[in-house]
């Protein structure tokens, strides 16, 4: 088991260099294609945590990202300070029962759940006390 930590300003640049830094992390452990999955579902990830949970960015909120790797999957973790997710959204991620689909085209969001549970095995969220904690985990093939 490998772990890899980083701590980035909750803006829309650093999402960008996290993205760099979870490439350069997960290239010798994943395929191309799992790593562009994971690419992808972090990259949503952490510009909803910008977006939503810190309001662009104020500067009193962080995220943190763990990114986890084991012999047969990667978990990673992401950690913020910012607003709550609202419950719907939540229980629409964590729901495991039903398959995951595209929103109409009318509907004002859910294109990003959407995304990040057709990238991952894994998705879950969860609040504790004044942190979000986002997890997503993907086999390593």
């Amino acid at each position: 088991m490998k772990q890899h930590r980083l701590i980035i300003d909750a803006s829309h640049t650093h999402v960008r260099a996290a993205c760099n830094w979870l490439h350069e992390t997960l290239s010798r452990s994943l395929t191309n294609e799992k790593l562009y999955e994971l690419e992808l579902a972090t990259s949503e990830i952490l510009t909803n945590i910008v977006r939503h949970a810190c309001d662009d960015a104020p500067p009193t909120c962080c995220i943190y990202v763990t990114v986890t790797i084991y012999e047969n999957m990667v978990r990673v973790f992401f950690v913020d300070n910012g607003k709550q997710m609202p419950a719907f959204i939540a229980s629409s991620l964590n729901d495991t029962s039903r398959k995951t689909t595209l929103p109409d085209d009318l509907d004002e969001g859910g294109r990003g759940i959407f995304l990040i549970k057709s990238c991952v095995d894994k998705a879950r969220y969860r609040r504790f006390g004044p942190h979000n904690v986002m997890l997503i985990v993907s086999s390593r093939e």
